[in-house]
């Protein structure tokens, strides 16, 4: 398995990648990072009324630092274009075949910037 992360200036290009990318690939892990996400929890929304979304945004940045050991991925700048309203979809491809699906699909709603497919262990 290889993970990609896809970064986003707009958010909504970004959740319509995420939608496009899920339809595509239903067995494949695609996790939308960023505020409004459409998979945020109630805590997410109770932060965003009480701190406009910070705490949430420094649980993101800290829970993608520490979910892999080594994280294959600089988080900075993709925490960075979160902050600025922007989103990022972090995908888990089972295949190459998978990733080849995915990355037109990210081109063309909007992709600003994306990493290479590394071993997210």
């Amino acid at each position: 398995m290889a993970e990609a992360l896809f970064s986003f200036d707009d958010a909504s290009d970004a959740r319509r990648a995420a939608q496009r990318v899920a339809e595509q690939l239903p067995d494949a892990s695609v996790v939308l990072h960023g505020n409004g996400a459409p998979n945020e929890r109630l805590s997410k929304k109770v932060d965003e009324a009480v701190s406009g979304g910070l705490l949430t945004n420094l649980y993101t940045l800290f829970e993608g630092v520490f979910d892999s050991q080594a994280a294959p991925h600089g988080a900075g700048d993709y925490q960075e274009t979160i902050a600025k309203g922007g989103a990022v979809v972090r995908i888990n491809a089972d295949t190459a075949q998978a990733q080849q699906q995915v990355e037109p699909l990210m081109r063309d709603c909007g992709c600003t910037r994306k990493t290479s497919w590394a071993d997210p262990a």
